[in-house]
């Protein structure tokens, strides 16, 4: 398998080496970790999840449609998903807020398993664009690292009718308590294996290969993503990890809409800076919308408040899953090949040159 050309930090970074590797990859998390609670629930949250959390989930709606690409692309997403998400969320805050509580923890189970598959998206594009390409193993070794922290919150979670728990009654863990013992501690272990796989994936890909040496943000990804899911807890993963997970998640979508729409229209200089200004001050408003202006109009039309807000944030962040699972797949599927890799690291090689 031939090995493609190695590149500089400063090129196969998003934005900038400190920049990617404080956001991208996650590195605020660790001196997060030294914050006592008191501190936390000093830090205005609600301000962050509007300015970034909320953005978020509206930037994979407008990524969506404004995505260069043949006429006719994505159609059954465009058309079709996002009808039936705003007609499900009405039929459900009508006929079936007694079920809140259930579509809230189907959200719930699913989001480890989202963060896991963005962090194994992220990390496929850092080897790419700095020309390291995985072996068979080791990619399935990076899968590994990345998706064991799911599967310790699968299983950590179940007490609390999330993940392992959505497959069972109600309160029936907490009827055995071997039983849910036992559960627990399978959490613990693939937390733990959590922080040991992605180690051994780096010793395997940095010492006992020549050549090209996979980016270090790689291994940074890996470790927060781990702690995300094993060291905060359940309330913390909705405030603390949601804005972590955001700033990863638009850093990656502002560089790639700008450098592909800087593509079209061959902007170049601050006249790239505008295409950022304009993705955000699209996604903004339509976060608030998603997830205040939204859930207020059925509060407004007298349904319930808690229940409407809680299937309407559910079914949005199950929304911007379905989303960001295909147009990954998509992208993970072009980093298969060599070819498929050259091609993005030379695209973004151009815009971080410009």
């Amino acid at each position: 398998m031939p090995e493609l050309p190695a590149r500089k930090a400063a090129s196969y970074c998003f934005v900038h080496p400190v920049f990617d590797a404080l956001f991208v990859a996650g590195g605020l998390t660790f001196p997060a970790l030294f914050l006592s609670r008191a501190t936390l629930q000093r830090i205005p949250f609600e301000a962050l999840l509007l300015l970034f959390n909320h953005v978020h989930f509206a930037g994979s709606v407008v990524r969506l449609y404004t995505k260069p690409g043949p006429p006719g692309q994505h159609r059954v997403l465009k058309g079709m998903l996002t009808p039936l998400a705003f007609l499900f969320v009405t039929f459900a805050v009508t006929r079936l807020a007694g079920y809140s509580d259930a579509i809230f923890r189907l959200y719930a189970s699913v989001s480890p398993f989202h963060y896991s598959a963005q962090a194994f998206g992220i990390a496929l594009l850092y080897a790419g664009r700095a020309g390291f390409q995985l072996t068979a193993g080791e990619r399935r070794l990076l899968w590994w690292s990345a998706f064991l922290p799911f599967l310790s919150a699968f299983f950590l979670r179940a007490y609390r009718g999330i993940g392992l728990g959505l497959f069972l009654p109600p309160g029936w863990l907490a009827q055995v308590p071997p039983l849910q013992h036992g559960v627990i501690l399978v959490g613990a272990c693939l937390g733990a294996l959590a922080f040991v796989v992605p180690l051994v994936f780096w010793r395997k890909v940095w010492r006992w290969r020549a050549g090209a040496r996979p980016p270090p943000m790689i291994l940074v990804l890996l470790l927060s993503n781990a702690l995300w899911w094993t060291y905060f807890s359940f309330t913390q993963s909705l405030t603390v990890v949601t804005v972590f997970h955001a700033l990863q998640y638009l850093t990656v979508v502002l560089s790639t809409h700008v450098a592909e729409q800087s593509a079209l229209d061959g902007a170049i200089g601050r006249r790239r800076v505008w295409h950022a200004v304009a993705f955000y001050a699209m996604s903004f408003p339509l976060g608030w919308f998603l997830f205040v202006g939204w859930p207020w109009l059925y509060d407004w039309a007298g349904y319930d408040a808690t229940a409407s807000a809680s299937i309407v944030i559910s079914v949005v962040n199950l929304h911007h899953f379905a989303i960001d699972a295909f147009l990954w797949r998509r992208s993970r599927q072009r980093l298969k090949s060599c070819k498929g890799a050259a091609s993005i690291a030379v695209r973004f090689d151009a815009f971080a040159k410009n």
